[in-house]
C-alpha cells in the first residue's frame, strides 16, 4: 500500500563559526567545448561503463558523451534533456521534461517513450536504475514517481507525500531506499519499493533544495542553493545535518560523491570564476575553474572529477578537474570461513603517477557502514588487520585511507562469508581399467581444495592422477608436483583419474558472491564454486547470469560478447564437446578467450543469486568414458601433459564412428 507522512527530524546545523576553508587549490581544470549556441545548456553527467561521461543539454535536443581523451560525441533525441543515469547493462537512459523517457543502448541505438497524457502533463527530471528491472524518475510537474521497465512499459507511479513536492533529483542508497529532493516541498523524500513515501522537512526555508548524491558511508547529502548550504541525511538515525557554505557569495548547486567518500559540490555563483568545493563536514577545499555556472559532477572512470556548465549565451564546456590519487587494494587469507575463525587482511596503499612516494597515515577498516578499527601503514604503505570471529552472514569490507601524506582513498569492496561448512554429495571418480579414464571436475570449496591435493599427496601416479590447466601457459599441469601460475582455486577447473576407488568430497565453507573469474587469453579450464546468498548456497549458475568486464572494467554485451567468448562454455560429454547454457558446481568446463588485441577478462556472477540445488553427483554427471590423456579444449590440441604414460588416445573434436574406434584399439596406455 502506499503511505504518505511526515517524519520528525532531529535537527542540527552547523554555523560559520565551526567553518574551515582551505586555501584555494590551484587547479587547471581539462575544458573540452561543445559548438557555441545560446540555448546549449549542460545540466548533468555520469560516467558510462564505456569509458566515457555522458550528460544531458537541456538548452538543445541531445545527449552528448566525451570520452576521457577528450573526444566528444552527441546524440539526436526529440526534445531538450534533464536527467540521465546508468543501466546495470551499460546502457544510457535520460528524461525529456517535454514527457519522455529515453534509451541509449551499449550499441548506440536510441529508442524514446512517451509518458501517458493526463490532466496535468508529465514532466520527468532526475532519474534512477532501481536494480529490479525497473526505472525510478521524478515527475516534477505530477509530484510522483515514475517507473518504467527495461522495455519502455511504465508502471504505475508512486504519488509523492503531496500534490505540490516538486520532486526533481533521485538516489537508490544502499538501504534499498530511494531518496530524492522535493523542491516545492522543501523536504528530502523518502520512498520504499513499495510505493510508501515520507518527508523530512529541510531545516531552512525555502532552500531550493536541489541536488542529491548517496555516499559509501551510507548517508544522504544534498545541495540547498537558495540559502548558501548543504546537508546531510543520516539513513540510520534520520538525523539532519545542514553546512554554511565556504563565503557568502556561494550557490552550492548540485553534488557528487566520489568513490573513496568524498563530497563534491558545483559553485554556481554568478561571477564570472566558477569554483569546485570539496566538502568535509564544515570544512572546504576550493577548487577555481575559470568557468560560467557550474551545474552536474560525477566521478569519472580515471577517478577524476568532471562537470558541466550551464552557460546560456556562452560555449558550453565539459570541464575535468585531476587529483591527486592513490589506490588502496585488500586481499584476505579467505574469503569463506565457518563461525569461529577469524580472516586476515592485508591492505596496501600506492600513489597513482604523477603522485609519488609511499603514503603514510593509517588505514580505517569498515564492515558496511560499521567502523571495525584502525590500523597504520607500515614503511612500505602496507597494514594488516585480524578480522576476529565475524559473525554469520556476508560481511562487506573495504578500507579508508586516511591521505595523511598523500590523497585519500578507498579500496574495493572483499566480501566474506561466513557460515557452517555444508556437505555436499561426494563426486566419485570412475574407474580406470585398461582404459584410463579422465573426469572433469572443480574443487567446489576452499576445504574441497585442499582435500583433492591430500588425496593425490597420499596415491602413486600409478593410483590417482590429475592435472589442471594454466590459463597464463596455456598448458596442462599435473598436481600435485605442480600448479597453476595462480595456484589451484575453488574455480579451477581438473581432470582426474583412478585406478583405486577414490571419492571426491568437495564439503565445505561456501565463497561470497559476487565471484569473480579470470578468463586469460586462450583456453580457460574453470569450474564454479559453491556460492553463498544470504544463507543459502547456490550450485547451479545460468551462463546468462554472468557478466563479461574487459580489463577496463566495462560489461561486454551482444555481439562484443559474443566475439569475446564465442557460444559461451563447453563441456565434454565423453566423445566431443557440447556447449551448456548452465554450469554446476563440481564439474569443469572450457571457455575461450578470444579478445583481440588479446586481453584478460574478468566473468562475474553479478545477479542475485536466489533458490540452490544440490550439487551433482558422479551417476548425474558421468557421461562417457576418457581414454589416454586429458583431451585438449574444444577445437585444439595443446601440448601433451607432462608425464602422461606411454601413448594414450588423444581424444580430438570431431573424431567419431569406425576412425575413432580404431584409434582408440591401437592406443591404450595405463595413467
Amino acid at each position: 500500500m502506499v503511505g504518505r507522512s511526515t517524519l520528525a527530524v532531529v535537527a542540527l546545523l552547523m554555523f560559520m563559526g565551526s567553518m574551515t576553508v582551505l586555501p584555494a587549490v590551484v587547479a587547471s581544470p581539462d575544458e573540452f567545448a561543445l559548438p557555441s549556441s545560446p540555448y546549449n545548456s549542460l545540466t548533468q553527467i555520469v560516467a558510462g561503463k564505456d569509458g566515457k561521461l555522458w550528460f544531458t543539454e537541456a538548452g538543445v535536443s541531445k545527449i552528448g558523451s566525451v570520452a576521457t581523451d577528450g573526444t566528444l560525441s552527441e546524440k539526436l533525441v526529440s526534445n531538450p534533456t534533464y536527467g540521465i543515469c546508468v543501466a546495470r547493462d551499460g546502457s544510457i537512459w535520460f528524461t525529456e521534461p517535454a514527457g519522455k523517457i529515453g534509451r541509449i543502448t551499449f550499441s548506440g541505438v536510441v529508442t524514446e517513450w512517451s509518458i501517458s497524457s493526463g490532466q496535468t502533463p508529465a514532466s520527468p527530471r532526475g532519474i534512477v536504475d532501481g536494480l529490479d528491472g525497473l526505472f525510478y524518475y521524478c515527475d516534477y510537474a505530477r509530484s510522483e514517481i515514475g517507473r518504467i521497465d527495461s522495455a519502455g512499459n511504465f508502471k504505475a507511479p508512486f504519488p509523492a507525500n503531496s500534490t505540490n513536492d516538486g520532486p526533481v533529483n533521485i538516489v537508490l542508497a544502499s538501504n534499498d531506499y530511494f531518496y530524492f529532493t522535493a523542491e516545492k516541498a522543501n523536504a528530502i523524500g523518502i520512498c520504499s519499493r513499495q510505493g510508501s513515501i515520507s518527508n523530512l522537512s529541510v531545516l531552512t526555508r525555502s532552500s531550493g533544495v536541489i541536488g542529491i548524491t548517496s555516499n559509501i558511508d551510507g548517508n544522504i547529502y544534498f545541495t540547498e542553493p537558495l540559502v548558501n548550504r548543504y546537508g546531510k541525511l543520516d539513513t540510520r538515525s534520520l538525523t539532519l545535518t545542514e553546512y554554511l557554505g565556504p563565503d557568502t557569495n556561494a550557490r552550492l548547486e548540485m553534488i557528487c560523491s566520489s568513490p573513496d567518500g568524498r563530497v563534491y559540490l558545483t559553485d554556481n555563483i554568478s561571477t564570472s570564476d566558477g569554483r569546485l568545493i570539496e566538502a568535509s563536514g564544515g570544512s572546504y577545499t576550493l577548487y577555481p575553474t575559470n568557468g560560467h555556472a557550474s551545474q552536474g559532477l560525477t566521478a569519472g572512470p580515471d577517478k577524476n572529477i568532471w562537470f558541466v556548465e550551464n552557460n546560456a549565451g556562452f560555449a558550453s564546456y565539459v570541464r575535468r578537474l585531476p587529483l591527486p590519487q592513490t589506490e588502496t587494494t585488500i586481499i584476505a587469507d579467505t574469503t569463506a570461513v565457518p563461525p569461529g575463525y577469524s580472516v586476515t587482511l592485508t591492505f596496501k596503499v600506492t600513489p597513482i603517477a604523477p603522485l609519488t612516494g609511499i603514503p603514510q597515515g593509517s588505514i580505517d577498516i569498515y564492515d558496511g557502514a560499521t567502523l571495525l578499527g584502525n590500523a597504520i601503514l607500515d614503511a612500505q604503505g602496507t597494514t594488516k588487520f585480524v578480522l576476529s570471529t565475524p559473525t554469520t552472514g556476508l560481511h562487506n569490507i573495504f578500507g579508508k585511507y586516511d591521505g595523511a601524506t598523500s590523497a585519500p582513498s578507498v579500496s574495493k569492496a572483499l566480501v566474506v562469508a561466513v557460515a557452517q561448512p555444508q556437505a555436499f554429495p561426494a563426486i566419485g571418480i570412475p574407474f580406470s581399467g585398461r582404459d584410463t579414464i579422465y573426469f572433469p571436475i572443480n574443487p567446489v570449496t576452499a576445504a574441497g581444495k585442499d582435500r583433492l591435493l591430500r588425496m593425490l599427496s597420499d596415491h602413486t601416479r600409478h593410483e590417482v592422477r590429475a592435472f589442471a590447466w594454466d590459463g597464463s601457459t596455456q598448458a596442462y599441469v599435473e598436481l600435485p608436483a605442480n600448479l597453476p601460475t595462480n595456484g589451484l582455486r575453488e574455480d579451477s577447473g581438473v581432470f582426474i583419474a583412478a585406478r583405486v576407488p577414490v571419492s571426491f568430497d568437495a564439503s565445505g565453507t561456501p565463497d561470497a558472491a559476487p565471484h569473480d573469474i579470470t578468463l586469460f587469453p586462450g583456453w580457460n579450464f574453470i569450474g564454479i564454486p559453491a556460492l553463498i546468498d544470504g544463507t543459502t548456497s547456490v550450485t547451479s549458475h545460468p551462463m546468462t547470469e554472468f557478466t563479461i568486464f574487459d580489463v577496463t572494467g566495462i560489461p561486454l554485451s551482444g555481439a562484443i560478447r559474443s566475439a569475446a567468448i564465442g557460444a559461451g562454455a563447453y563441456r565434454w560429454n565423453g566423445s566431443a564437446y557440447d556447449v551448456v547454457t548452465q554450469l554446476e558446481t563440481g564439474t569443469g568446463y572450457w571457455i575461450r578467450n578470444s579478445t583481440s588485441p588479446a586481453q584478460n577478462l574478468v566473468m562475474t556472477r553479478v545477479n542475485t543469486l536466489t533458490g540452490g540445488v544440490a550439487i551433482l553427483s558422479i551417476s548425474e554427471t558421468a557421461s562417457g568414458n576418457f581414454r589416454g590423456e586429458p583431451p585438449p579444449p574444444p577445437g585444439a590440441s595443446p601440448p601433451k601433459p607432462h608425464h602422461c604414460g606411454s601413448g594414450g588416445a588423444a581424444i580430438v573434436l570431431g573424431l567419431t564412428g569406425l576412425a575413432a574406434m580404431r584409434r582408440r584399439r591401437s592406443a591404450r596406455g595405463v595413467p
